[in-house]
C-alpha cells in the first residue's frame, strides 16, 4: 500500500491488525506499518504507530527516521535519534545514514560533529559510503577542513567520496 500509495486500503488493513490485536505481538506488523504511513507521507501516523508498537526495535526507529527525511523533516528525524537512545536502542550504519542527511539538510553541524563521535565509537569509521555522507554533512555544514580530514582518513576511496570531495 505504501509503494503504490493506496492510504485508504493501508488504513483499513490497520484496522483490522488493531481488531487482532497483532500490532503488540508482531515487531514486522508494526515496523511495515510505520513504513507505510511514512511512505504516504502521513508521519503523524507512523509516530503514532511507533508509540503503541510494544515491540518496536531498531528497524521500527530506522522507519520512522527515514520517513522524517524522506519528508524533508530533519529536525524530526534528530529529534527521533534522541527518543530512540532514550528508549536504549543504539543506532547502526542506516540510523547514522539518515541523521548525518538530516544534519546536513538543516545545517546541524553539531549534531554531525556527535554523530560522528558515535560512528567512531562504533566502529564504522573506516566505512567508505558512511565516509562520504559524513563528507557530504561537512561540506553543506560549511567545514570543508572536517571534510578533507575524512576523506584523509578513509583507507578505501571510491567514486561517491572523490566526486564528494570534488
Amino acid at each position: 500500500c505504501g509503494d503504490i500509495g493506496f492510504l485508504e486500503k493501508g488504513s483499513k488493513i490497520h484496522r483490522e491488525i488493531d481488531k487482532k490485536g497483532w500490532l503488540e505481538k508482531e515487531t514486522t506488523i508494526g515496523n511495515t506499518l510505520i513504513d507505510m504511513y511514512a511512505k504516504l507521507g502521513c508521519i503523524k501516523q507512523a509516530s503514532e504507530v511507533l508509540e503503541k508498537h510494544q515491540k518496536r526495535d531498531l528497524v521500527s526507529w530506522n522507519a520512522l527516521i527515514a520517513g522524517y527525511l524522506q519528508h524533508n523533516l530533519g529536525e524530526e528525524a534528530l529529534n527521533c535519534l534522541k527518543s530512540m537512545r532514550t528508549n536504549n536502542i543504539s543506532p547502526n550504519e542506516v540510523t547514522f545514514v539518515s541523521c548525518l542527511k538530516a544534519c546536513a539538510s538543516i545545517g546541524a553541524l553539531h549534531v554531525g560533529q556527535e554523530i560522528h563521535s558515535q560512528i567512531i565509537k562504533q566502529g564504522f569509521e573506516k566505512d567508505t559510503f558512511l565516509g562520504s555522507i559524513l563528507m557530504d554533512m561537512y561540506m553543506k555544514c560549511g567545514s570543508f577542513k572536517e571534510t578533507c580530514r575524512v576523506f584523509d582518513e578513509l583507507t578505501t576511496r571510491d567514486v561517491v567520496s572523490w566526486t564528494t570531495l570534488i
